[in-house]
């Protein structure tokens, strides 16, 4: 699992590394609530080949291949940071508030 992060958010993924416990929280924020966290090891990366070759692939999966170079362009620049997460523990819950729609 990889992630772009802009420089805001540079220092918030340094401190997840530097203190050994990396986590990723996405919160769907419709109802009814659920949400999936992931924690593991973190690789940190700020080589613009990287940024470029992570936001082609992300660019690829949500546009297609053959518009994913764009994008890719868009969101891999300098002062970009790739972090590679590999998950060791997934927790999730779904239909948190009980609603049915």
């Amino acid at each position: 699992m990889s992630l772009i992060a802009d420089p805001g958010v540079r220092a918030f993924l340094r401190e997840g590394t530097r203190t050994g416990k990396p986590s990723l929280c996405v919160d769907s924020g419709r109802l009814p609530c659920a949400f999936v966290q992931v924690k593991g090891k973190v690789a940190l990366s700020d080589g613009l080949a990287g940024l470029l070759r992570t936001a082609a692939v992300a660019a690829g999966r949500r546009m297609g291949r053959e518009r994913a170079e764009d994008p890719s362009k868009r969101n891999g620049v300098p002062g970009g940071l790739v972090a590679g997460l590999r998950p060791a523990k997934a927790v999730a819950a779904f239909g948190m508030t009980g609603w049915l729609r």
